[in-house]
């Protein structure tokens, strides 16, 4: 990748929105190494306003802290407390999904999440991290914290019951999402090009490459698809499935002209089910493995742009993206 192309792909990893009651994450690649090291940004606001305010600013290892051990899988690795073995077994199941069902799209995660297990007590009022990776890690890493609760907590954010635990099961979608995201956009071959912003002496630079309603369509794919193994939530899927189908016709066209450049909340929230329900309709209406003959023939590329995106996916079904706004 020559120095201005690696630049381009720094700066189209832009601000975006994430799932549940999480602020947007800020995310950076360090090229240096020709390794990946990220920071991850992130704030979440309780209506639990007498918890405690927690700030998490650390470096994310692959060797775990005193008092941790540490699960390695194919797409995750996980620091967990050593004296929760249920942790340990949620964890493989999750990773099992996330690897399965990127297999089953013809997807290569290619970036790998390292997470770390939080323990709490109570729901905070307010909870923010800064995370990064360690340079030292041989591979493409993203570092989240995975928090999960000891007893139920109050509030109105959706969680699930694991046996000793409650997590926030908006953090499995968000997990499943932002690795599926990078992956795409990261790929060695067959890089799904995100939207540039950049600035060289006083001038800026945009461009938007029309790409972010598959990128993140896929993603929401993904993460709707382990989402629905870890809770099997069967009903909830098929609520979602129809939202996404009604946002879509609402949005129409201009889920093509959706970018990371100038979106807007209330833009993102409608704009992330109808990119999940156009990518559904793709898979949904054509022979089992569509999607992953799509990734397969965007391997065939260095770069995928969106008009490159488009032919490529009428040469796998036949119709262009625009002729399955309607069912």
């Amino acid at each position: 990748m020559n120095w201005m192309l690696t630049r381009m792909v720094v700066a189209s990893l832009l601000l975006m929105q994430l799932t549940g009651c999480m602020s947007p994450i800020l995310r950076y690649c360090d090229f240096e190494t020709g390794s990946i090291s990220m920071v991850a940004r992130g704030s979440t606001k309780s209506t639990h306003e007498e918890g405690p305010a927690i700030h998490i600013e650390e470096t994310y290892a692959a060797t775990p802290l005193e008092g941790e051990e540490t699960f390695h899988g194919a797409s995750l690795i996980v620091h967990y407390p050593a004296s929760n073995d249920n942790i340990a077994q949620f964890m493989r199941h999750f990773d099992e999904s996330l690897t399965s069902r990127a297999q089953e799209l013809g997807i290569d995660l290619n970036v790998r999440g390292l997470l770390r297990v939080i323990e709490l007590e109570e729901m905070p009022s307010l909870f923010t991290f800064e995370l990064q990776t360690d340079e030292d890690l041989d591979g493409h890493f993203m570092a989240l914290p995975f928090r999960v609760w000891m007893e139920k907590p109050d509030g109105k954010v959706q969680r699930s019951n694991c046996g000793s635990f409650w997590y926030e099961s908006s953090t499995i979608h968000l997990i499943s999402h932002e690795l599926a995201e990078f992956s795409l956009i990261l790929a060695p071959q067959g890089m799904i090009l995100g939207d540039m912003s950049f600035r060289w002496r006083l001038l800026r630079f945009r461009f938007s490459n029309g790409t972010r309603w598959f990128r993140d369509g896929v993603a929401e794919h993904l993460a709707m698809l382990v989402k629905a193994d870890m809770l099997g939530d069967e009903e909830a899927a098929a609520q979602a499935e129809f939202e996404g189908g009604a946002r879509l016709d609402e949005v129409g066209g201009a889920i093509f002209r959706w970018n990371n450049l100038t979106s807007a909340d209330e833009l993102s929230r409608s704009y992330y089910p109808a990119s999940r329900a156009l990518v559904e309709r793709i898979v949904d209406q054509n022979p089992p493995g569509t999607l992953a003959a799509i990734m397969d023939q965007s391997r065939q590329h260095k770069h995928v742009d969106g008009r490159r995106l488009g032919r490529i996916i009428k040469q796998v079904t036949g119709r262009a993206p625009k002729d399955y706004l309607t069912e």
